[in-house]
C-alpha cells in the first residue's frame, strides 16, 4: 500500500482514536460516582480523593513519559502505556473500598502519564510546521470528544448493568487496540512501510534532524528546570486546565445536584460543553495555522479571557438551557486555550525537547487535576454550593491570560528572527 502524501494524517487520527479511548476510559468513573458514594458511603471530599486519584498518577508520569517518548519510540511507550492503563480500569470495577480504589486509580493515572507527551512528539516527527496547530487541536480534541462519547455511554451501561460493569465494558475495548496500535503506526516517517517517497521528501524538507536525545536524566532535567519558557508554559497551562479538570470530575455530577438531572441525562447534558470544547481545539488550531499565519499566543490571550465571564454566567443563571450554552461558551475557550499551548512547545522548544517539555507542562496541568477535584469536593461539603469553586477555577483561566503576555513577546521575537532569516536566504 502506497500513500500519495496523506499518511501522516492517518497517523494522527489514530492518535486521535488513542487519545479519544483513553478520556472514555477516565469519565466513566465521574458517571459512576453518585453510586459509588452510596455503596462506599463516602462524603463529596472522599470522592473529590478517588477523582484526584488518577491526577496524582498521571502527573507523578507525565515528565518522566516525555523523557523517556524523547529518548526512545513514543510508539513503544504508547503501546505500554495504553495496556497498563487498560488493564487498571478493569481492576477499578473489582475494587471493594476507598483506599483500594484510590490506589487503582493512581495507578491507572500513571498509566496514562506518557499519552500526551508521546502524541505531541509524533506529531512534531510527521507533520509540518504549518500544519501542527491543527493537528494538535484534532487530537485534543479526542479529549473532550471522549467525555461526549463516554459519559452516554457509560450512563446507558450504568443504569443497566450496574457501575462495575462500565469499567469491564471499556477496558477490554481498550486492549483490542494495543495490537493494532503496534502494526498500523511508527514513531517516525522512514520507519513506515507505507509512507510514499513524495511524503517522505516533504516531511525531512521542513524538518531539521534532532540531535542526539542520549543525555542523561539530570542534564535534561537542568535544561527544562533552568529554561523560562517551560516555566512560563506550566503555569498558564496550570490555569488553563483547573477548570477543565474541575469539569471533568464533577460537571456531570452538577448537573444531578445542582440541576436535578438523572444520571443518563446528566451525561447528556454534559456532553454538549464538550462538543463546543471539541470544535474550540478544532477551530482556533486552524484559525492560528491559516488565518494568522501561526500565531498562538494572541489567540491563547483571547480565548482565555472570555472563559471567566461565561462560567460565571453558567453557575449563576436560574435557566439550564443558558447555563448549558455559556459552559459550551467557556468550554470553546478554555480548550482551545489547552489545545494551542499543544503546538508552542513545537515552535519555541528546541526539536528534542518536545516531549520532554511538553511532559514538563502536562505535570503541572495534571496538579492543577489533583487539587481541582478535591477543592471542588471541599467547597461542595462547606457550602452546598458548586459557584465559589467555579469562580476560583475560572479565575485561574484569567491569571494564565496574564502570564501568556510575556510568552508573545517571546513568540513575537521568533517569528521577527525568523523572518530574518527567511529574507536573508531570499536576497
Amino acid at each position: 500500500m502506497e500513500n500519495k502524501g496523506r499518511l501522516r494524517w492517518f497517523i494522527l487520527a489514530w492518535l486521535f482514536i488513542l487519545t479519544l479511548v483513553s478520556y472514555m476510559d477516565r469519565v466513566n468513573l465521574s458517571m459512576a460516582v453518585p453510586l459509588i458514594m452510596e455503596d462506599f458511603h463516602l462524603n463529596a471530599a472522599q470522592i473529590g480523593v478517588v477523582i484526584s486519584g488518577l491526577t496524582i498518577g498521571y502527573t507523578i508520569v507525565n515528565f518522566p513519559g516525555g523523557f523517556l517518548a524523547d529518548r526512545f519510540s513514543p510508539k513503544t511507550i504508547l503501546i505500554v502505556s495504553l495496556t497498563f492503563w487498560s488493564l487498571f480500569t478493569i481492576t477499578t470495577g473489582m475494587v471493594g473500598g476507598l483506599t483500594a480504589m484510590i490506589v487503582v486509580r493512581i495507578l491507572f493515572g500513571a498509566s496514562e502519564g506518557p499519552l500526551g507527551p508521546s502524541n505531541t512528539k509524533i506529531v512534531s516527527n510527521w507533520m509540518l510546521p504549518r500544519e501542527r496547530g491543527m493537528a494538535s487541536g484534532i487530537w485534543l480534541s479526542a479529549m473532550t470528544l471522549g467525555v461526549v462519547v463516554g459519559a452516554p455511554l457509560a450512563g446507558l451501561i450504568i443504569e443497566n448493568m450496574g457501575w462495575r460493569s462500565v469499567f469491564y465494558v471499556f477496558g477490554g475495548g481498550s486492549l483490542v487496540l494495543v495490537a493494532f496500535t503496534a502494526y498500523l503506526i511508527t514513531a517516525k516517517p522512514e520507519e513506515h512501510r507505507w509512507i510514499s517517497k513524495t511524503e517522505l521528501d516533504l516531511i525531512k524538507s521542513h524538518s531539521d534532524p534532532p540531535k542526539s536525545t542520549k543525555e542523561p536524566f539530570s542534564d535534561v532535567m537542568k535544561e527544562i528546570l533552568t529554561n523560562p519558557i517551560t516555566w512560563l508554559l506550566a503555569f498558564i497551562y496550570f490555569g488553563l486546565t483547573a477548570l477543565y479538570w474541575a469539569n471533568m470530575g464533577w460537571l456531570p455530577t452538577y448537573f444531578v445536584k445542582a440541576r436535578g438531572s438523572s444520571i443518563l441525562g446528566s451525561g447528556l447534558y454534559s456532553a454538549i460543553p464538550n462538543i463546543s470544547a471539541s470544535f474550540g481545539a478544532i477551530l482556533v488550531g486552524i484559525i492560528s495555522d491559516r488565518l494568522v499565519k501561526g500565531w498562538r499566543t494572541p489567540l491563547l490571550i483571547i480565548t482565555s479571557i472570555i472563559t471567566l465571564p461565561a462560567t460565571v454566567i453558567a453557575v449563576n443563571t436560574p435557566s439550564i438551557q443558558i447555563s448549558l450554552l455559556a459552559f459550551s461558551i467557556a468550554g470553546f475557550c478554555d480548550f482551545a486555550a489547552i489545545a494551542l499551548m499543544w503546538a508552542i512547545p513545537m515552535e519555541l522548544v528546541r526539536k528534542e525537547r518536545v516531549a520532554a517539555s511538553s511532559g514538563f507542562m502536562l505535570a503541572w496541568g495534571s496538579f492543577a487535576g489533583v487539587l481541582s477535584p478535591i477543592i471542588m469536593g471541599a467547597i461542595l461539603d462547606k457550602t452546598s454550593s458548586f459557584n465559589s469553586a467555579y469562580y476560583m477555577f475560572a479565575s485561574a483561566a484569567l491569571i494564565s491570560a496574564i502570564l501568556a503576555i510575556p510568552l508573545y513577546l517571546k513568540e513575537k521575537a521568533a517569528r521577527n528572527a525568523s523572518s530574518q532569516i527567511s529574507g536573508a536566504l531570499t536576497q
